[in-house]
């Protein structure tokens, strides 16, 4: 609900609303009509999370932290069933530095490693990145980021988002899932809760 909002906000937010400093255009939005809605006072600014400012000259980053399911879901009917959790959630945390000029990117991987019942290891590798499109200004206010997850072993497949920052921040949302066995999938899920 929060990425809608954060969305909601880039989208319709009124002319000048956007700070003067492009970086801060990724980072902040200046709304003084939300005062009294308990979301900060006339001209404060409401930043993304896990979105950090640094001195001039130093690429600013960001840290995310959420959380990644492994599920399983029978599909032997017409209609699958809903997927059931094979495991408690596991804590997924990283730090990027955001590139700032066009044409440059920032990856950071995860691996985690599942032992799945009756199915043998399924290995779960994600790639996290942070893309300063050519064409970008200086300071790229056009930055985007992507997930890639790569499963193999118990399950094979390769699964890819591109996110802006208030669905990336503060930890992106996101399924992948392949058949494991005739009418059995196997998937993952990051989330935030």
């Amino acid at each position: 609900m929060r990425a809608i909002y954060l969305l909601f906000l880039f989208v319709c937010a009124p002319a000048g609303a956007f700070a003067a400093d492009p970086l801060e255009d990724l980072f902040s939005i200046e709304f003084p009509e939300l005062a009294g809605q308990d979301r900060g006072k006339p001209g404060t600014s409401l930043r993304l999370a896990g979105a950090a400012r640094l001195p001039d000259g130093v690429a600013p980053g960001v840290s995310a932290a959420g959380f990644i399911s492994l599920w399983a879901q029978d599909c032997s009917a017409e209609q699958c069933a809903l997927p059931l959790g094979l495991m408690p959630a596991r804590k997924v945390a990283f730090e990027m530095v955001l590139p700032n000029g066009p044409g440059q990117a920032q990856r950071k991987e995860v691996i985690e490693n599942f032992t799945v019942a009756g199915l043998g290891e399924l290995k779960v590798r994600l790639s996290f990145y942070s893309i300063c499109p050519y064409g970008a200004s200086e300071g790229c206010p056009s930055r985007y980021f992507q997930v890639q997850a790569e499963l193999s072993g118990a399950a094979s497949a390769f699964c890819a988002a591109s996110l802006n920052a208030g669905d990336f921040l503060p930890f992106p949302v996101f399924m992948c899932a392949a058949n494991s066995a005739p009418g059995k999938r196997l998937g993952i899920t990051l989330h935030r809760i």
